[in-house]
């Protein structure tokens, strides 16, 4: 029978995430992701083999993954488009805490290496949510580019609000851009 674990999968990856979110991919050092998770170098070994490249892709897969979860369903649900984007609006505020947490796709992807080893599941995730919006947007009678063209320009306020929170330590910017997002991607449209 083997040992009992000393930390949830949860709790590990949100250390794990944390500390990714905190330090960046370089910054984030194996005696970094020790201290903040609790556990020895040779438990984080045991429990990711490849090392900090194997953390960091699992934690960026669950990430992304818990993120998806919440936003299609939010964009999936019933009502009009006006209250399943400002739904998303407010998942995506609680997911920053505000604007005080930074983007892991962003902290993932700082450096060269680390931008052409996560490039490929970065882009699926910012193109799957692109997506997510523009089924939405297309709803209210925009056409499939325009839509398109839209969800990009709001994806890229969200990321620029949270690099600008972030560098300021002005977390209000990402809530002033966040509250306002639903009007900025429905400009023009009626509500449906």
């Amino acid at each position: 029978m083997g040992r009992k674990a000393l930390i949830d999968n949860d709790s590990l990856f949100e250390k794990i995430s944390d500390a990714f979110r905190a330090d960046g991919y370089e910054g984030a050092s194996l005696a970094r992701l020790s201290e903040a998770t609790g556990l020895k170098k040779a438990s984080l070994y045991h429990r990711f083999p490849g090392g900090k490249d194997q953390m960091a892709s699992e934690i960026l897969d669950w990430d992304v993954g818990r993120l998806a979860e919440y936003v299609s369903a939010d964009l999936g649900a019933e009502g009009s488009a006006q209250a399943r984007l400002s739904a998303m609006s407010e998942t995506l505020r609680a997911f920053y805490h505000g604007g005080a947490s930074a983007c892991l796709l962003n902290r993932l992807t700082g450096s060269t290496d680390a931008l052409k080893q996560f490039s490929e599941p970065v882009a699926s995730a910012f193109h799957a949510l692109r997506d997510a919006i523009t089924d939405v947007l297309v709803e209210t009678g925009l056409t499939p580019d325009n839509a398109r063209q839209r969800a990009e320009d709001g994806l890229m306020l969200i990321q620029g609000a949270l690099i600008y929170a972030q560098a300021t330590h002005a977390p209000e910017v990402f809530a002033r851009v966040i509250q306002t997002l639903p009007e900025r991607l429905l400009q023009g449209r009626t509500s449906l």
